[in-house]
């Protein structure tokens, strides 16, 4: 089925197009949509940051009560195996922490 369109200088007549057809694009919707997406991305690495540093810091809480405790049970060897994981573990969180930081701010920076 053929319709006929007219606009400014949009006119199809039996399947016929004039050399002057302008083609409808639409309406632009969601133009705030980029903004959305912006502040949705600064909120979830702000979130994560957070998250991280609330690892970093129960995770020095937990590793010292966990010796301390260990050490007035007698379980020194315990301790000292406690002691070499949290080793491990620090530059592991310690450099999620600093990226995630580091990250944050610069992207405050940059607007």
């Amino acid at each position: 089925m053929i319709s006929e369109q007219t606009g400014e200088s949009n006119k199809i007549h039996d399947g016929q197009a004039n050399s002057t057809v302008l083609i409808e694009g639409g309406d632009v919707v969601d133009v705030n949509n980029d903004v959305q997406y912006r502040k949705h991305h600064v909120h979830t690495a702000s979130k994560i940051g957070m998250i991280l540093v609330w690892m970093l810091g129960i995770s020095f809480i937990l590793n010292f009560a966990g010796k301390i405790l260990l050490e007035l049970y007698g379980l020194h060897e315990a301790a000292k195996e406690l002691s070499d994981d949290f080793k491990v573990w620090l530059p592991v969180i310690a450099s999620l922490v600093s990226a995630a930081v580091a990250y944050y701010f610069s992207k405050e920076k940059s607007k």
